[in-house]
C-alpha cells in the first residue's frame, strides 16, 4: 500500500486543526484536474472558518467551503472521438484566430465609418443600421455561436467546470453580448436602450481580441503577466498618490505663507498650476511624467516648494521608480517560474534527453558492437575524435576520471562476472545517477550503511574479545592440568 505524499506530516496534526484540515484538503484534491488558485482558495477559507471567532461567520465559511469541495470534487469523463478531436486540435484553433483577426478588420472598418457618419452633416440613422458591417457582424456572430455551440456539445455542463471554466464564461458573455449588439444595431433601437449601454456593448465587444492571445502561449503568458500585476498596480498608484497629496499640502501651504513675496505677475501661472491641491497634484503628476516641464514650475514657485519640487522629482526618478520596477520585475520573474510538477517534467525530460545522447555517444565507441563498452575502447575512440570528447565533457564525463569510473561499475558486478567491460545501458545508468550534487536520501543512505559497518564492526570486536578470553581459559586449564 502507498503512502500519501503527506503522509508523515499529516501525522503531526489532528484532523480537527486547521493545519490537519489544510493537509487532508491538499491530499484529497490533490490528483484532481482543478484550478490550482481554487484549491488553494479552499484551503484558506478552510483556516478562517477555523479562526473565525463569530458563529455567523464561521458557517458561511462552512457554507463556501462546501461549495468549494463540491467544485473541486467535479471531474470530467474522459471525452474521445472525431468531433472532439477536431474541436480540440491546432486546425480549429487557427480557424478561430483567422475568424478573430477578420472580425478585428472589420471592426476597424466599422469604426472608421461610423466615426465618418457621426461628423457627416446628413447622417441617416437608418442607413447605418442597414449597412454592409452590420450585415458582417451578423456572420461574425452566427460564426462565433456555431463555435461556441460545438465546445458545449463536446463538453456538456462542464464546459463551465474545467480548468478553461472563466476564460469559457467570458467566451459566452462575449458571444451574448455581440448577439445582442447586432439585434439592436439591425433594428435600429440604440436611441431607447441609452448610449451608455451600447458603449459597453462595443467595450465588451473589443474585449474579443484576447481569445486571439491565448493561442499563442508565449503571447498569453504576456497577458497574464499584465493582468496579474493589476494588484502591484493598484498599491504603486495608492502609493504615488499620497506621495503627491503629502508633497502638494507642504508645496501649498508654503505659497500661503509666502504670498506677500511672490510677484503679482505670477498669479494666474501659480493659480493655474498651484490653486488647490487637487491642481497642484496633477502638476506633481505632470512633473514626473514629462507632461509638463518642470523647469516652468520653479520659475513661479517660492524657493522652499521650489527646492520640495526637485527633491520630490529626485526621489521619484532615482528611488520610487526604481522600486516600483524591481517589485514588477520580482512579480513577473515569479510568474514566469514553473511551479513544481511542472519543472519536475522539464527536469525528466532534459535528463533522458541526456541519457540518449551519453548512449549514443558510447554506442560509437563500441567498435565491436557487443552492446559493452571499456575504458580502453572509449579512451582510444576519444583520443582520436576531439569532438566525442567536447561532447563527452559537456555531458559531465571527464576522459581523465574513466578509469577510476570503470574501476567502481566492475567492482559492483556479483562475483564470477568480473571483466574489464560493461554493459552500455548499465555505463549510462550509473554515469545519470553519479551525474549533478548528491541527493538527501543519498547521504542518509550512505550514514544508515556506515552506521551499520560500525555496529557489526563492533559486535565482530566484542565477539572476537569473548573469543579471545575463552581460548585463554582454554589454554589455562590445559596448563593447569598438564
Amino acid at each position: 500500500m502507498q503512502t500519501s505524499k503527506f503522509g508523515k506530516s499529516a501525522t503531526r496534526f489532528s484532523e480537527d486543526s486547521p493545519m490537519g484540515r489544510r493537509l487532508s484538503i491538499s491530499h484529497r484534491h490533490l490528483t484532481k484536474p482543478v484550478n490550482a488558485s481554487v484549491r488553494n482558495f479552499r484551503m484558506d477559507v478552510a483556516l478562517l472558518e477555523d479562526e473565525a471567532s463569530i458563529s455567523m461567520a464561521r458557517a458561511a465559511f462552512k457554507r463556501l467551503g462546501v461549495a468549494l469541495d463540491w467544485w473541486i470534487s467535479m471531474e470530467e469523463p474522459v471525452r474521445s472521438g472525431p468531433f472532439f478531436a477536431f474541436v480540440h486540435s491546432r486546425k480549429f484553433d487557427m480557424i478561430v484566430a483567422c475568424l478573430i483577426i477578420a472580425n478585428s478588420v472589420t471592426m476597424t472598418l466599422a469604426a472608421d465609418h461610423n466615426i465618418a457618419m457621426t461628423f457627416a452633416a446628413d447622417q441617416d440613422m437608418t442607413t447605418r443600421a442597414h449597412s454592409p458591417f452590420v450585415y458582417a457582424e451578423w456572420c461574425f456572430v452566427c460564426l462565433y455561436l456555431l463555435e461556441l455551440v460545438a465546445k458545449l456539445y463536446v463538453h456538456g455542463v462542464w464546459f463551465f467546470f474545467n480548468e478553461d471554466a472563466l476564460w469559457n464564461i467570458v467566451d459566452c458573455i462575449l458571444v451574448v453580448s455581440s448577439l445582442y449588439d447586432a439585434i439592436v444595431q439591425f433594428l435600429a433601437i440604440g436611441d431607447k436602450l441609452g448610449l451608455l449601454n451600447l458603449r459597453i456593448l462595443r467595450l465588451i465587444r473589443v474585449f474579443r481580441v484576447l481569445r486571439l492571445l491565448r493561442l499563442f502561449s508565449e503571447a498569453w503568458l504576456l497577458v497574464k503577466t499584465v493582468i496579474s500585476s493589476f494588484l502591484n498596480l493598484f498599491w504603486s498608484m495608492l502609493l504615488l498618490l499620497f506621495m503627491f497629496y503629502v508633497f502638494a499640502m507642504i508645496i501649498i501651504q508654503d505659497i500661503i505663507a509666502s504670498r506677500e513675496q511672490l510677484d503679482s505677475d505670477l498669479d494666474r501661472d501659480i493659480s493655474d498650476n498651484f490653486g488647490s491641491v487637487q491642481k497642484a497634484m496633477i502638476s506633481l503628476f505632470k512633473a514626473i511624467s514629462t507632461g509638463e516641464v518642470w523647469n516652468t514650475y520653479l520659475q513661479v514657485l517660492p524657493p522652499l516648494s521650489a527646492c520640495m519640487l526637485v527633491f520630490f522629482v529626485c526621489l521619484f526618478q532615482l528611488q520610487i521608480a526604481n522600486i516600483l520596477t524591481a517589485i514588477v520585475v520580482q512579480h513577473t520573474q515569479r510568474i514566469f517560474t514553473p511551479d513544481a510538477l511542472t519543472q519536475a517534467s522539464i527536469d525528466q525530460a532534459k535528463l533522458l534527453k541526456e541519457s540518449e545522447e551519453l548512449r549514443q555517444l558510447i554506442k560509437q565507441a563500441d567498435h565491436d558492437k557487443n552492446g559493452c563498452i571499456s575504458a580502453k575502447e572509449l579512451r582510444e575512440t576519444v583520443e582520436f575524435d576531439d569532438d566525442m570528447k567536447i561532447q563527452l565533457r559537456s555531458l559531465g564525463l571527464e576522459v581523465e576520471d574513466l578509469q577510476k569510473f570503470f574501476d567502481l561499475l566492475v567492482e559492483h558486478l556479483p562475483d564470477g562476472n568480473k571483466r574489464n567491460d560493461v554493459e552500455i545501458d548499465r555505463f549510462v545508468e550509473a554515469f545519470m545517477r553519479m551525474k549533478g550534487a548528491a541527493k538527501i536520501v543519498t547521504h542518509e543512505t550512505l550514514l544508515m550503511e556506515t552506521r551499520a559497518l560500525f555496529q557489526m564492526q563492533a559486535r565482530n570486536n566484542l565477539y572476537m574479545k569473548n573469543w579471545q578470553s575463552h581460548v585463554n581459559q582454554k589454554l589455562d586449564k590445559l596448563s593447569h592440568h598438564q
